[in-house]
């Protein structure tokens, strides 16, 4: 009787176990349409400060973040350290820990798992610290309270998917600022992009687009990578600020450009440039993109030219 009674509590921890895990990671295949998610989170006032990675994260809660491509799990948290082994995928993805030191010479955090209490380390090879495969928790719990249930403006042209968990994700085409309904907040899969919105199109498309909304562990790359919410989405609807005609609209949607375009309006369809050029009477400022110079006079678009690489 005791061994049966000890059996079942230990399956019901298990299943406690996945359930808490289950919330903040999306384990299924992206891809197809989904029901209407859960609206009634209410508005967080949550600025999401930025966190300096090393001794300002030590007694913060961190999360470890999932990898959705199944094959790839083998090789997840091979930078963190229980006892003298690397954990199973499962004891970290999902799972809440706290930093309890900072070794900056030794390039390495000590942590706390929060549901089992084992203590691990874990090391970082960048020339700035960051917690490897993990997300501050605070991050992801205000970005979920903030923007699960909402209505978003996509900036790009683009939404990720993954209809198989044993392939490497693709991506569907969608106009950009069409507006989207954020399905659930989930974890992502990279520092750099910690938090994943799954998000649905007026056509009930299903997708995904992964970012950061306060940029505080940067990962490997560093903070010049960072996937910022702000980069993906707006929170309002451009047309009701912008007044621009439908050709306008058009142009912009399609990511287009044509003579006599504003500089906001060249903004919204090509993004901010990478340079600009300013020349001191307004006449001919230069904009850079990655292989485009566009050229304006007085803030309207007269030319553009495309280098070939």
């Amino acid at each position: 009787m005791t061994t049966i009674l000890v059996s079942l509590l230990i399956t019901l921890a298990a299943l406690l176990s996945a359930s808490i895990a289950s919330d903040f990671i999306h384990d299924e295949p992206i891809g197809i349409s989904e029901k209407q998610g859960d609206s009634s989170h209410s508005e967080s006032s949550s600025k999401f400060p930025f966190v300096k990675a090393g001794e300002d994260f030590v007694g913060r809660v961190f999360i470890g973040l999932p990898t959705p491509y199944i094959p790839s799990r083998k090789y997840a948290f091979r930078k963190y350290r229980c006892g003298v082994s690397a954990p199973k995928y499962a004891q970290i993805a999902g799972k809440k820990f706290r930093v309890t030191a900072f070794q900056e010479k030794k390039r390495c955090f000590k942590i706390q798992l929060l549901e089992s209490e084992k203590k691990c380390i874990v090391s970082y090879l960048a020339i700035q610290p960051y917690l490897e495969e993990a997300a501050l928790f605070s991050e992801f719990e205000g970005a979920r309270d903030k923007y699960q249930g909402k209505k978003l403006w996509r900036t790009k042209r683009y939404l990720t998917i993954m209809p198989d968990l044993t392939k490497n994700p693709s991506k569907i085409k969608v106009k950009k600022y069409s507006p989207v309904m954020v399905q659930k907040v989930v974890l992502g899969s990279m520092p750099l992009k910690p938090i994943k919105f799954i998000v649905k199109t007026a056509d009930d498309r299903v997708g995904y687009v992964e970012a950061t909304v306060s940029g505080s562990n940067p990962g490997l790359l560093g903070k010049e990578y960072n996937q910022y919410f702000h980069e993906e989405f707006l929170t309002e609807d451009p047309r009701k600020k912008y007044k621009w005609s439908q050709e306008i609209w058009r142009k912009i949607e399609e990511g287009k450009i044509s003579k006599g375009m504003t500089e906001e309006q060249v903004k919204m369809s090509w993004g901010p440039p990478k340079k600009v050029n300013a020349s001191s009477s307004g006449i001919n400022d230069q904009w850079v993109y990655s292989s485009s110079y566009l050229y304006f006079s007085k803030g309207k678009l007269t030319s553009w030219q495309t280098s070939r690489k």
